[in-house]
């Protein structure tokens, strides 16, 4: 029987820009490799107008040779080889193998422009990107456009400007509720460098933003700034039409300066075969400061200088550099909080606060804005981490040892991968601060070596004493962490955490760094937790054996083990093995509450619900033990006013979440609460999230409710 062709696919959940970056190295790959293109060009009723019809951009028969459906792309899906920026392992040999089997490949990063193999030259492979637009059909509109800027740049390829605004600016779309510095740069920036290149030369600079007004304030500055209306009529192109053009025509100009993290002008660079020069790059230091300070004047003076609140959220993190360096942080912090009061009522505004109060010592306030943010439904979960981390900070400053460990608990509850906490776990266990007890349970007996003062042992990259004669420390990994209590860390992973390709690479990475020094048991132990992983459950099955064998009274060791047990069908081994561990250490709950939970999935619902409650008075520190104990419980009339009670205490710590909002919906319905069900489900409707589960009953609460009032 033959197999089928593997193929390139092209997939990417945002706009434009990253879209085509997709495309054009799915397309590159396709041709290098000899294997089919594919392209899923995923539609939904939230996306923006520009990129919900691919036929206003491509031709029709583009779109049927190389369009894939939403059904067969994700049957397929699983199975795909997720290509990265780079991919170790995979060398000519392995990549020629794996297509002689059939594999597909998914070309769906967030790529540094290009994707390589570890066997290929970065430039050759971008000059291959780039030669793929050859490649792409067009709808006649766009192609007739396409000639009509070749001839108008020609003669003399402009400067391109790049300004990012859309919705990250709209105050009524979700993506301003974040900031994203790598995609906005504040305007300061580019007037400073308009002003440079005025002083020095004539050429054009043709600027390209989503933002009208943008453009307009430039060319108020200097007549050699044009715009595409310039060049070629836009009236009768619809919106895709006309941002793709844009990206074309920005593709032509010689030099292209925008932000560094824009897929919009990434996919110009990669048609011209170019790079995207960072705006703030270009400038010498005295500038990048005079533009800064010049942020900061208008800041000062008002929202009169901005395009709303939210363009002035955008401009906070630049400001904040500016405030840090100089030691003007309570400045900083007062003319921040000018904007909270005014309205700008963001997740990430209570971060730079928090990071400004905590840059001049002020630990109470740090707390303080902590404390305000809890208060509000802020529904960014990595918003709350980062509060909550450097909260951490805050409570060390006041010698407050257990609020330090809450604050880290919750941090990772909100967000385990939240960027810094691996370093401040290790920081806290050397300083014997935190410990398998009092924390998430780690293994203390896995070790490396390390050199004093160095980001290995807890210390800084840069300044401090590094020592030269290692010494033996713990080995903290949020990873390891995250695999032994996910069921206990709220935030759902992204599907690379449970890649076996991924997994298998940190596997190989710890053990290069612990089995010189770690004991015998604690490197099976390890071993067996990543095996099981990867899905090989006898592997994970004899390594556990070994490191219980060796160390029985390991609770850790036998909770990992009872997962293996319970993995390989053997139900009552496993179940006996998880309450061996949770006997071993009784103080520390999470081995209680992992039972809890396995003696609930495996259909002893009644010793689940007893297990959670002789622990959960316990676990202000677990949310996620105090929701999934609100859950079991409410699965019995008798304990449902304590569910309710314990829902309530979870949904207090989660912002807004929508995913506690619709574990506390599922309470609420069991309880027979039908009006305050009826205002969470209004809630989850309002910002879209409401499970398709709850639609029917919030319609027909809705229903009720409207009935009665009549």
């Amino acid at each position: 029987m033959s197999k089928t062709k593997s193929a390139a696919y092209a997939f990417r959940v945002d706009r434009m820009g990253s879209r085509l970056i997709a495309m054009l190295n799915a397309l590159r790959v396709a041709t290098d490799y000899d294997i089919d293109f594919k392209m899923y060009w995923l539609i939904t009723d939230t996306m923006s107008d520009e990129i919900r019809d691919p036929s206003q951009i491509f031709s029709q028969n583009f779109i049927d040779k190389y369009f894939v459906t939403k059904d067969s792309f994700e049957s397929l899906q699983p199975d795909m080889f997720e290509v990265a920026y780079r991919n170790p392992g995979w060398d000519a040999d392995r990549l020629a193998s794996e297509i002689a089997k059939g594999k597909n490949l998914l070309l769906s990063h967030a790529f540094a422009s290009v994707a390589t193999f570890p066997h290929e030259d970065e430039a050759v492979v971008r000059a291959s990107v780039a030669a793929a637009f050859d490649r792409l059909e067009f709808n006649p509109v766009v192609a007739t456009m396409i000639d009509k800027i070749n001839t108008a740049l020609d003669d003399a390829p402009p400067i391109a400007y790049h300004i990012r605004r859309g919705d990250i600016i709209d105050p009524e779309s979700n993506a301003a509720k974040k900031v994203w510095p790598k995609k906005y740069t504040p305007r300061e920036f580019y007037h400073i460098h308009l002003q440079r290149h005025s002083e020095n030369s004539n050429g054009k600079i043709l600027v390209f933003s989503d933002e009208p007004r943008e453009v307009e304030r430039l060319k108020t500055m200097s007549s050699n700034v044009l715009a595409l209306d310039d060049m070629i009529d836009t009236a009768a192109l619809n919106d895709a039409q006309y941002d793709f053009l844009s990206l074309y025509a920005m593709s032509r100009c010689h030099e292209i300066i925008g932000p560094p993290g824009s897929g919009f002008s990434e996919t110009a660079a990669l048609f011209g075969n170019a790079t995207v020069t960072d705006v703030q790059e270009t400038l010498s230091p005295e500038d990048h400061d005079q533009a800064l300070a010049l942020l900061v004047s208008h800041l000062d003076s008002g929202p009169e200088h901005f395009l709303g609140l939210a363009d002035v959220g955008q401009t906070l993190p630049f400001a904040t550099e500016y405030w840090l360096k100089n030691n003007k942080s309570k400045q900083g912090a007062a003319i921040t909080r000018k904007y909270l009061d005014m309205g700008l009522n963001r997740a990430y505004i209570y971060v730079i606060l928090c990071e400004l109060y905590l840059g001049h010592d002020d630990a109470q306030a740090a707390l303080d804005i902590r404390a305000l943010a809890q208060k509000q439904e802020l529904q960014f979960d990595i918003a709350m981490a980062t509060l909550n981390l450097m909260c951490v900070r805050a409570h060390l400053a006041q010698n407050d040892k257990e609020g330090a460990i809450q604050s880290l608990c919750l941090s990772l509850w909100s967000f385990p991968n939240i960027q810094g906490a691996e370093k401040t776990m290790l920081q806290m266990v050397l300083n014997k601060l935190l410990t398998p007890d009092n924390f998430f349970p780690f293994d203390k007996m896995l070790t490396r070596f390390a050199l004093p003062g160095s980001p290995a042992a807890g210390g800084n990259r840069v300044g401090g004493f590094i020592g030269k004669k290692p010494i033996e420390i713990p080995f903290v990994s949020i990873d390891m962490i995250s695999r032994d209590w996910s069921l206990f860390l709220g935030k759902r992973r992204h599907r690379l955490f449970h890649h076996k390709d991924r997994i298998e690479m940190l596997y190989s990475r710890i053990t290069a760094v612990c089995e010189r020094c770690s004991p015998e048991h604690a490197h099976s132990s390890m071993t067996g937790l990543y095996a099981l992983e990867m899905g090989d459950v006898k592997r994970a099955l004899k390594q556990h054996r070994a490191a219980t064998d060796a160390v029985p009274n390991n609770a850790l060791y036998q909770k990992r083990f009872g997962d293996a047990l319970i993995a390989d069908g053997q139900i009552g081994n496993g179940i006996t093995a998880l309450t061996l561990a949770a006997k071993i250490e009784p103080e520390q709950i999470l081995y209680t509450a992992h039972l809890a939970e396995a003696q609930i999935q495996n259909k002893q619902v009644d010793a689940g619900i007893e297990s959670y409650r002789s622990i959960v008075a316990q676990a202000q520190n677990y949310p996620e033990v105090v929701l999934k104990a609100a859950l079991a419980l409410s699965r019995k009339k008798k304990h449902r006013e304590q569910a309710r009670k314990l829902g309530l205490i979870a949904l207090e710590n989660s912002q807004g979440s929508a995913r506690v909002l619709n574990a506390y919906a599922t309470i609420l319905k069991r309880c027979g609460s039908k009006n305050e069900l009826l205002a969470i489900l209004t809630v989850l409707q309002d910002v879209g999230t409401l499970r398709p589960a709850f639609r029917k009953i919030h319609d027909k609460l809705t229903a009720d409710f409207n009935r009665k009032s009549a």
